[in-house]
């Protein structure tokens, strides 16, 4: 790429990728570090955005040319067929590509592993906390418990307590009527 200023027009993600020459990962995680989420390889960036994707990338595609342009001169000094030249610049992609391609892979394992970590926290808590409430509900049924039996035994007490302070029932007896009395003595 020249160091002339170059006027950015609106892009595809897909078509950038192929002239930075960068993964879609990378560009990605670059456009999520600037504020611009949900993007696919179908996403259309605006002009200022490829200039920033250009200009964040730069180094990376400075090198990329400065590799390019040893590996042409080199092929030209020794006489090297452009075939082999492209051979070895094919091999040298593949390469990245599969040390990109583990390197994401690994990367998955990872993000994999911590959602599966925080899945068991998450199960372990709410486990944790649903043993606590049970325990809870049964330490009040058991308070409840205890509280009837207590308040049963009050009542019965004082039910005793009340039978043994009544007096027994004492019958009186009756006295005969005057009139009754008099017949009586008159008999007698």
């Amino acid at each position: 790429m020249s160091n002339a200023v170059i006027k950015e027009k609106e892009q595809k993600l897909i078509f950038l990728m192929k002239e930075i020459n960068i993964s879609k990962e990378d560009i990605t995680d670059y456009l999520k570090s600037i504020g611009i989420t949900k993007v696919t390889i179908n996403t259309k960036l605006k002009p200022d955005v490829v200039g920033k994707v250009h200009a964040h990338f730069r180094k990376n595609i400075e090198e990329q040319d400065k590799h390019l342009k040893k590996v042409i001169d080199f092929a030209q000094k020794n006489k090297i067929e452009m075939f082999e030249v492209e051979e070895h610049i094919k091999h040298i992609e593949e390469e990245r590509l599969r040390i990109e391609e583990t390197e994401r892979i690994k990367k998955a394992i990872e993000e994999e592993n911590k959602r599966k970590d925080e899945e068991k926290r998450k199960q372990e808590l709410k486990a944790f906390l649903e043993r606590n409430k049970t325990l809870k509900e049964k330490e009040e049924n058991e308070k409840k418990e205890r509280e009837k039996r207590r308040k049963k035994k009050v009542a019965v007490k004082k039910v005793e307590k009340k039978k043994k302070e009544k007096k027994p029932v004492e019958f009186k007896k009756e006295k005969p009527k005057k009139t009754e009395e008099k017949k009586i003595e008159k008999k007698l």
